[in-house]
């Protein structure tokens, strides 16, 4: 479609920050699709009228992302985590997914992040053109610092979809 499509894993972490956090809760209701990670959430769901049917976790959908991207021939891009964390789970997600392109792999370094490292992102990926976005930042305000400098429009990808999950890339490197 060439819209980027946002998936956020919530989990209460996530919750607790939307509740004192106005622009961390309109991020995560205007995501595309946001889903339960972690059973507390399902089990109070249940208390109301539109209970959730049951958890995706990261790690899940990540795996689901990759089989989707080797069927359609599509790659994806790993940004974030620790240093040599998403270098890792690019081998292990390849070794699991026969076919798997990895179009690019990135960790920005840790602290907040400059405008030169922001269009160093940008070009990175703008340059190779993933169609899945992985975003794995950790902290929540390196993941909202790149939201407000309106990264992720600047984003050039032919059909992009986009993963806010730091444990997926993490329990990927670890499979």
């Amino acid at each position: 479609s060439g819209k980027l499509n946002q998936i956020v894993t919530v989990n209460l972490d996530f919750v607790a920050i939307s509740r004192r956090d106005s622009y961390f809760r309109a991020t995560l209701n205007e995501a595309d699709l946001a889903v339960a990670d972690g059973m507390p959430l399902v089990w109070v769901s249940r208390m109301t009228d539109e209970p959730v049917p049951e958890r995706l976790t990261g790690v899940e959908l990540l795996d689901e992302c990759c089989r989707v991207a080797v069927e359609t021939d599509s790659s994806i891009f790993l940004l974030g985590a620790a240093p040599g964390v998403a270098d890792e789970a690019a081998l292990t997600l390849q070794e699991r997914f026969p076919g798997l392109r990895i179009a690019g792999v990135y960790a920005p370094p840790f602290g907040p992040l400059t405008h030169e490292e922001n269009e160093r992102i940008l070009a990175k990926i703008n340059a190779v053109r993933p169609e899945f976005l992985f975003v794995a930042l950790g902290a929540w305000g390196r993941w909202q610092q790149l939201q407000r400098v309106g990264w992720g429009p600047q984003v050039d990808a032919p059909s992009r979809r986009e993963l806010n999950h730091a444990d997926a890339l993490r329990a990927a490197r670890n499979a």
